[in-house]
């Protein structure tokens, strides 16, 4: 994670994949977010963003499924890794 602004960015392998925003765990949108948490709501996490997906009610093993596949669909720097 990385502190900016009062929020909170979250990197996985170098990979930042979503945020802490007002208490609120938001995803970035990928073809495997919506087909495992398809009915999350999607909000701006601060005004003149994208949307992005409130994954506050996610249930943890759902999240440890979804993030390295995340992960693969992110623009790339270099090659993720499994967890």
């Amino acid at each position: 994670w990385k502190m900016m602004m009062g929020e909170y960015l979250l990197y996985l392998d170098g990979f930042g994949f979503g945020g802490i925003y007002d208490d609120r765990l938001m995803l970035k949108p990928t073809p495997s977010v919506d087909r495992m948490i398809p009915d999350a709501p999607r909000e701006a996490p601060y005004p003149g963003a994208g949307e992005m997906v409130v994954a506050d009610d996610v249930p943890l093993d759902t999240l440890m499924e979804l993030l390295p596949q995340m992960c693969f669909e992110l623009p790339k720097k270099k090659a993720c890794r499994p967890f």
